[in-house]
């Protein structure tokens, strides 16, 4: 993703086509990059697993 956007110059629309996936994910790996500069998820992000709840 972020090679097709900052190498390639595609949009958000055209990786999701591309890639198949919705822009929303697109977007948010793309802010996720900017704001730590890495775009490996952080321990505690996304829902909690139902098998995971104590």
């Amino acid at each position: 993703i972020l090679s097709l956007r900052f190498d390639q110059g595609m949009t958000p629309n055209q990786i999701a086509y591309i890639i198949n996936c919705s822009r929303i994910t697109v977007l948010n790996i793309l802010q996720l990059f900017r704001e730590t500069n890495n775009v490996t998820e952080h321990e505690g992000r996304g829902r909690t697993l139902l098998n995971n709840r104590k």
